[in-house]
């Protein structure tokens, strides 16, 4: 019972987290994050 909503939570920050990061790839384009990957 006290286990659920620490996962919800954590699902949750790491959907923030997700879409952050891809407005971010987004902002910079592909083409720059390829760059520096490689």
């Amino acid at each position: 019972m006290i286990e659920k909503p620490k996962l919800t939570m954590r699902l949750f920050i790491s959907l923030v987290v997700a879409g952050a990061l891809g407005n971010i790839i987004d902002r910079l384009g592909l083409d720059t994050l390829m760059t520096l990957l490689m």
